[in-house]
């Protein structure tokens, strides 16, 4: 068994070091989902994915 603990700080850890990954400190407003995938609204921005970990 993985404890959460150890899970998570394994998988940020390895996300980190990815460059298509970007870490953004917002807080979010309101999300559609859309036929293309997710538009979420923030208080500073708007983004868009093609799919969105929650």
């Amino acid at each position: 068994m993985i404890r959460s603990e150890a899970f998570y700080k394994s998988l940020w850890g390895h996300i980190r070091t990815k460059a298509n990954f970007t870490f953004i400190e917002d807080s979010v407003n309101t999300f559609t989902e859309l036929s293309t995938g997710v538009e979420v609204i923030t208080d500073k921005s708007s983004y868009f994915g093609c799919k969105s970990i929650q």
